[in-house]
């Protein structure tokens, strides 16, 4: 007896619901990098353990924060290394294992995986 193939081809139709018109907004990546910061192997401050958040300030610089040191790291608009804000432990502006990085247009926030927030 020969085997029989039969194949379903199923087409999903996604459908919105609700009344409220949807507005797109189109991004593009440029190729070309405008800053690169951390491919410097000399320069402890460019070296990176745990990434878990960027933010880039409103004058510019930019605001790493690395789980693994656990710090933020800040650079200016060039990428050189400004300063380091927290350190390891439990009181304020320290962090034990900080997992999210927030500017609300007044200073940096932190949080930590404890539920803690530093800001």
């Amino acid at each position: 007896m020969p085997l029989r193939t039969l194949v379903f081809t199923l087409t999903l139709t996604p459908t919105l619901l609700g009344t409220a018109p949807l507005h797109a907004q189109a991004w593009q990546v440029d190729p070309r990098p405008r800053l690169t910061i951390g491919d410097d192997p000399g320069d402890p401050m460019q070296q990176f353990v745990r990434i878990r958040d960027v933010v880039a300030l409103p004058d510019g610089r930019i605001a790493i924060l690395d789980a693994g040191v656990p710090a933020i790291r800040v650079f200016d608009t060039t990428g050189r290394w400004v300063m380091n804000v927290g350190r390891t432990g439990n009181g304020p502006g320290e962090f034990r294992d900080p997992i999210d990085l927030a500017f609300d247009g007044t200073g940096l926030g932190v949080l930590d995986r404890d539920g803690r927030i530093e800001w």
